[in-house]
C-alpha cells in the first residue's frame, strides 16, 4: 500500500514538474494519469514503467532517482521493523520502551514518516534481539 502511495506521489511530482515547465510529460498532462499506481510493473499511460519515468525526470532534476532509491530504502527499513516487531509479539509501546524512545517514533519509523539515525537502529536491533547490518553494495 505504502508503495502504491509513494508511486502516485512521484507521477503527481513528475506532472507537477512538467506542468511548471509548462510542457507535458509524454504529452499527458495530470488529469490522464491514473490516480493510483497498479502494483504490478505494466506501464502507465505515458508509455513508461515507473523506473522510467523516475529515471527520464532525473535527466532534467540530477539526483530525483538517487532521492527515489533512498526514499524506497526508507520505506523497506519501516516495513522490515514492523515485521520483526510482530513477529516478536512486542506492541510500538513495549518496543519503544525497549529501545529507549517513544511510541511515536516508532510509528513514524514505521509508516515511513521517519528516517532513524544509527544509534537508533542499532538499539531497536538490540530491544528486537536482532543483528543490524549496514553494508555498501556495488551499483
Amino acid at each position: 500500500m505504502a508503495n502504491k502511495r509513494l508511486l502516485g506521489s512521484l507521477l503527481r511530482s513528475a506532472t507537477r514538474f512538467a506542468q511548471s515547465l509548462n510542457r507535458p510529460v509524454d504529452g499527458m498532462m495530470e488529469s490522464s494519469f491514473p490516480p493510483a499506481m497498479p502494483s504490478s510493473p505494466r506501464k502507465h499511460i505515458s508509455g513508461l514503467t515507473t523506473r522510467e519515468l523516475v529515471r527520464k525526470i532525473d535527466r532534467t532534476r540530477p539526483g530525483f532517482e538517487a532521492r527515489v532509491d533512498v526514499r524506497l530504502a526508507e520505506l523497506a527499513i519501516g516495513r522490515k521493523l514492523k515485521a520483526l516487531r510482530e513477529k516478536r509479539g512486542l506492541t510500538q509501546g513495549e518496543l519503544a520502551l525497549k529501545a529507549g524512545t517513544g511510541q511515536a517514533a516508532i510509528a513514524r519509523i514505521e509508516n515511513g514518516k521517519a528516517t532513524p539515525k544509527l544509534d537508533l537502529l542499532a538499539r531497536l536491533a538490540s530491544a528486537l534481539g536482532a543483528e543490524l547490518e549496514v553494508s555498501f553494495k556495488p551499483g
